[in-house]
């Protein structure tokens, strides 16, 4: 799963019997990898919450993607979570 996500592979995630929560020794799920690695296809796939819960230092896949500058994926977050940018 979480080498799915890396390698934005949005198509082989439902035929994965891994889990969607499923964590890599820094807490990181597939979700998170999908945000750091600018996966946005693979970010559609997950929930809501999936996409809120928070790893080992307590970063989202929101705050994942804005620290790796990974614009299309923020983009897709922001735009999920009602949250509107602007420039100043």
């Amino acid at each position: 799963m979480h080498i799915a996500c890396k390698a934005n592979l949005p198509l082989v995630l439902p035929l994965l019997k891994a889990s969607f929560e499923a964590r890599d020794k820094d807490g990181n799920t597939p979700a998170m990898l999908a945000a750091q690695y600018g996966s946005t296809a693979c970010l559609k796939e997950f929930s809501d919450g999936q996409l809120r819960e928070a790893n080992n230092q307590d970063m989202q896949a929101i705050h994942i993607a804005a620290y790796n500058h990974r614009l299309e994926a923020l983009e897709y977050l922001t735009s999920h979570f009602g949250i509107e940018v602007t420039d100043k």
